[in-house]
């Protein structure tokens, strides 16, 4: 009975006190894969829709919309895991959760060069534009590695099976 008082009075507290509980295992990897699939789509897209103005067959309001869909989901995200939490028990998911949040904020320099790239088609200055997507390469890569290592530790350390599967959107 005193367990259970204690119990009842510390969900009181989570409630009153506006704390959040930690995520669980499954659900801490299964919001970053969801994340990950939606940024990738978008970046997909984005890439798309520059690579049909410099081919002259798209238009540059279509890369000005496609990062317009781009900048509110990466600022969502970023917002969710400022001050997210790994799950409890859970030593490399400390570690994921760092990664992650050096992932992001990469997601946020990205976009900082689709803003580049945009105006620079804009300004018809495709020249410009190879330069900006090569950077934006180099970023992804290495926040990616750190990502990919620590969540390779996470799937050892919980038993779970990576899938090593990406396809273009």
């Amino acid at each position: 009975m005193k367990t259970l008082r204690m119990i009842g009075l510390l969900a009181l507290a989570f409630l009153v006190v506006g704390c959040k509980a930690p995520p669980g295992k499954i659900v801490f990897n299964d919001r970053m894969a969801r994340n990950n699939k939606q940024l990738a789509k978008l970046g997909f897209d984005f890439r798309m829709a520059v690579a049909q103005v410099q081919a002259k067959s798209g238009e540059v309001p279509a890369v000005r919309a496609k990062l317009a869909e781009i900048e509110p989901v990466v600022s969502r995200i970023k917002e969710v895991y400022t001050d997210a939490l790994s799950p409890i028990n859970s030593t490399p998911g400390e570690a994921m959760l760092t990664a992650y949040q050096e992932f992001v904020d990469s997601q946020d320099k990205i976009v900082g060069k689709m803003r580049q790239i945009t105006t620079a088609l804009e300004a018809n200055r495709a020249a410009n534009v190879a330069p900006l997507i090569a950077d934006i390469g180099k970023l992804e890569g290495k926040s990616f590695e750190k990502i990919e290592k620590a969540q390779r530790a996470y799937a050892e350390e919980h038993f779970y099976r990576l899938v090593e599967k990406y396809a273009a959107p």
